[in-house]
């Protein structure tokens, strides 16, 4: 019976806790905003465990059992709180997470026996007790159910990593393609694969899929005739994006730039270089060619230095970008190649960034074979990857929906793009969420330049005040106002929003944040 009552409990209580690693990357939970819903899901726990303790105390053991459906309902509802608050997808019950709670029902039903044990022979009371204190352990036996589910889930990945490498070397013919950078990995794909499949059969991993496990659903779900891979190669720490290369064993790549992204993890921007590094060291181990937006300092400094076959693309070199004009309906340009060829270019895509990543991807495209003209007319067709600068309508309101990540050099862009609008404009932003130590000093950053081009500024969560700070010591003179979190804006929009002609949504979350 009383052991019963504390599995149930206790895996009742951890549960807000599973949610939190299956949105972490089944990882520790490590950035401060997950923290902070942690600690107070950890005070939750102990503050039911003290009121049951007391109860059982007080008014018996049966008290105790009385509430302990209460407190197990009370920890369901936090639980769907946390999904609700932090998953930037809608949660999916997957057969990890099932796992995941398997062990979790094993570490409480220990739990549960031992305090059945415990309470032998010291009154009905004490039982109350012992079944409250393994209420307050929940949250360590959340963490032992993870560590105890770890050796299990390597043996998945590790077997799906291997059927990945193995329908690859089935393809010898396919020619593999590896993208990374700390931003613009699902656009450059994006366009990429579309000037490609004017020459080729092109598969692209889906969506943002770039981890370990994205790559081998993508490679899973591949059509057997397809001559391209483009695969999306992410990292949040030193040693992900050559773990992906041994995965795929790519022949082709391109880094689209390099930037204090990810700092929570990487810890300096030193390491995100040496991350993104990998890619390009794994080609010239393999007589491989990447390509490099060399308008981004990090990506031009990992061209001086990389030793495989280089291409670039910026202001010169084998892709140039001639001839900018950019407006609130899009952009025009002109490509030159290193052949003399020129593809006059139109598009709908915002900004100078979104022209970047375009000439990044024509830069490979034309080495691999396709025509300048077939270039011009596969960016005619272009439209913006979801939530990367995309124009959305909303009445006489025009939202750019820029909210699927944030870093300092697709912020200035974002803004850069924002001042192109007539009108009044508005920016909501939680800004830089995954700075790390150097989280303050980005989003003061982050507010002075928002100063610039904001009428009204709407901040969100935890990085409020440094933004704040930002926009002070920038002299601004629109309005702002803060919100508690996502929700909290929403409600704020109308009244924030009066009269605005254009609205930024800057960072809605990042990475299953």
């Amino acid at each position: 019976m009383i052991a019963a009552f504390c599995t149930l409990g206790t895996l009742a209580a951890a549960l807000p806790f599973f949610a939190l690693f299956q949105l972490s990357g089944y990882r520790a939970v490590r950035d401060r905003k997950a923290r902070k819903f942690a600690l107070s899901a950890e005070l939750s726990a102990l503050a039911a465990a003290a009121v049951g303790a007391l109860a059982a105390l007080f008014a018996g053991a049966l008290t105790y059992f009385a509430l302990a459906p209460l407190f197990a309902v009370f920890a369901v509802a936090l639980t769907v709180r946390t999904l609700k608050r932090f998953a930037k997808t809608p949660p999916r019950v997957t057969a990890r997470f099932v796992r995941l709670c398997a062990s979790g029902l094993f570490v409480c039903a220990a739990a549960g026996v031992a305090a059945e044990f415990a309470a032998r022979g010291a009154g009905m009371r004490w039982s109350g007790l012992f079944a409250a204190a393994t209420y307050a352990l929940a949250p360590a036996s959340a963490y032992a159910a993870l560590a105890l589910s770890l050796p299990g889930e390597r043996a998945i990945a590790a077997k799906y990593k291997r059927r990945c490498r193995r329908a690859l070397a089935a393809k010898p013919e396919l020619l593999t393609i590896a993208i990374t950078g700390s931003f613009g990995k699902t656009g450059v794909k994006t366009y990429l694969a579309a000037m490609l499949s004017s020459r080729y059969r092109v598969f692209a991993s889906p969506k943002s899929y770039n981890t370990p496990a994205g790559i081998c659903l993508s490679v899973a779900a591949m059509p057997k005739d397809a001559q391209i891979f483009i695969a999306e190669v992410g990292a949040r720490k030193r040693g992900d994006v050559a773990e992906i290369c041994k995965m795929i064993e790519p022949s082709y790549g391109l880094v689209t730039g390099v930037a204090e992204q990810h700092l929570e993890t990487f810890g300096s921007f030193e390491n995100v270089f040496a991350a993104k590094r990998e890619l390009p060291d794994h080609l010239a181990a393999h007589g491989g060619t990447c390509c490099f937006n060399t308008r981004n300092g990090g990506a031009a400094r990992m061209y001086r230095e990389c030793g495989c076959r280089a291409l670039s693309s910026g202001d010169c070199g084998d892709c140039a970008i001639e001839g900018v004009a950019l407006s609130a309906e899009g952009s025009a340009f002109t490509l030159v190649f290193c052949d003399g060829e020129r593809a006059e270019c139109r598009t709908r895509l915002l900004g100078l960034a979104n022209i970047e990543n375009v000439a990044l991807a024509a830069c490979a495209a034309h080495d691999l074979g396709v025509s300048a003209s077939e270039i011009a007319a596969a960016v005619a067709a272009l439209e913006p990857a979801p939530h990367r600068m995309q124009l959305i309508k909303s009445g006489a309101l025009t939202i750019i929906d820029d909210s699927y990540n944030a870093n300092p050099a697709g912020v200035k862009n974002a803004f850069d793009a924002l001042g192109l609008f007539e009108g009044k404009r508005a920016v909501a932003t939680q800004g830089i969420v995954e700075g790390g130590k150097e989280g303050a000093r980005l989003n003061f950053e982050l507010g002075r330049e928002l100063a610039a081009v904001a009428d009204v500024a709407i901040a969100i969560g935890p990085n409020a005040a440094d933004i704040e700070r930002g926009l002070a010591s920038a002299g601004y003179l629109g309005k702002l106002y803060v919100a508690r979190d996502l929700e909290d804006a929403k409600r704020l929009f109308a009244t924030a929003l009066d009269g605005a002609s254009v609205l930024l949504i800057q960072n809605d979350l990042p990475d299953n944040y």
